[in-house]
C-alpha cells in the first residue's frame, strides 16, 4: 500500500487547483463534526494533516483564538501554497501557518500538539504510519479526531468513474498507466481498509486509545448535475483520466453523464449520498 500511497501523493499534486476550488469547500462543511469532536479549547496548538485549502485548519484556529496555534500540513506543495494565500486574506487576526510535508513523515518534535485532526486524509497508505507520526507529536493524552469516507465512498461518484472508462484514452501517459494499474488492482482493497473495523485496527497499532469509531451516511447536496461532475472529476484517476480525454471522448462522456445521473437530481439540486466515518481517539500515557 506504500507504492499506492506514493502514487496518490504524485496524483494529487496534479489535480490540487482543481480540488481545491470544487471539493474543499463542500468536504470542509462536513468536517465540521471532526473538528467539534476534537474538543479543542482556547490556546491549544493543533495539527490539520492533509489540510486541503485551509478551510478546516481556519475553523480549528478561529477555536483556539490568538493564544492557540493551527499548523495545516498536506502533501501537495500547490495545497499548501492556496492554503496560505487564502489563510493571509481570510484570517489575518489568527495565529495559522500552512506547510507541504507528507503525514508519514510529520516535520515536527515530539509532543508539539495538543489536538490533530484531518478531513478525508488519514489514513492514507493502509499501514498505521500515518497515524503513529500523529501519535509522535501529540501530547500524551492529545486526542486526534478525523472523518473520511467509508467504504462506500461517494455512491454516485463510482458511475462517473465508470462512465470515464467507457472513454478513457488508449494511449495514455506514463504516469497515467501506471496509476490507473496500481488504482485499479488496489481499489477494492483501499476502500475496505476505509471501514471503521479497520480504521479502529490501525489506531490501536499506532498507540492509541479509541474513544469512538463509527460510520454514518450524509445526503449531500451540490447544485446541479454538471456541478457534481466537477466535483468528481477533481478526484486524482478521474481527474487524470479527464485530462487525457480527446475532445469527442470527453463531449460523449460529458453527455452521458447528463443522462446517467439524472436519478439523483432533487428539483435543481443534485443529492450525492456519502458514508462517512468518523473517528476519535487519545494518545495513550495520559497523567
Amino acid at each position: 500500500m506504500l507504492a499506492w500511497a506514493d502514487a496518490w501523493e504524485a496524483a494529487f499534486e496534479r489535480c490540487a487547483q482543481a480540488y481545491s476550488e470544487n471539493v474543499g469547500p463542500v468536504l470542509a462543511s462536513i468536517a465540521e463534526g471532526a473538528v467539534e469532536r476534537a474538543g479543542l479549547t482556547r490556546g491549544a496548538c493543533v495539527l490539520d494533516v492533509a489540510c486541503g485549502p485551509g478551510l478546516v485548519t481556519r475553523a480549528a484556529a478561529s477555536r483556539v483564538a490568538k493564544e492557540g496555534r493551527a499548523v495545516g500540513i498536506d502533501t501537495s506543495a500547490t495545497m499548501a501554497k492556496l492554503a496560505a494565500r487564502g489563510a493571509a486574506r481570510e484570517s489575518r487576526d489568527l495565529r495559522l501557518a500552512f506547510l507541504s510535508s507528507s503525514a508519514r513523515a510529520l516535520p515536527f518534535r515530539a509532543g508539539a500538539f495538543d489536538a490533530v485532526i484531518s478531513s478525508f486524509g488519514l489514513p492514507l497508505s493502509g499501514t498505521p504510519a500515518e497515524l503513529e507520526q500523529c501519535a509522535r507529536v501529540l501530547k500524551p493524552g492529545g486526542s486526534l479526531s478525523f472523518v473520511h469516507f467509508g467504504p462506500a465512498f461517494i455512491e454516485p461518484i463510482f458511475e462517473v468513474s465508470k462512465i470515464l472508462r467507457r472513454h478513457k484514452t488508449d494511449a495514455p501517459s506514463q504516469f497515467l498507466a501506471m496509476y490507473r494499474d496500481l488504482s485499479y488492482r488496489l481499489e477494492k482493497e483501499f476502500h475496505r481498509r476505509r471501514s471503521p473495523e479497520a480504521i479502529g485496527a490501525l489506531l490501536e497499532e499506532a498507540g492509541f486509545e479509541i474513544v469512538d469509531v463509527h460510520a454514518t451516511t450524509v445526503r449531500q447536496r451540490l447544485w446541479g448535475i454538471m456541478n457534481f461532475v466537477d466535483f468528481a472529476l477533481s478526484f486524482p484517476l478521474n481527474y487524470l483520466e479527464h485530462e487525457e480525454m480527446g475532445p469527442t471522448a470527453r463531449e460523449k462522456f460529458h453527455a452521458e453523464c447528463q443522462s446517467e445521473l439524472k436519478k439523483h437530481m432533487d428539483l435543481e439540486e443534485f443529492i450525492a449520498p456519502m458514508e462517512l466515518v468518523y473517528a476519535l481517539a487519545r494518545k495513550r500515557g495520559a497523567g
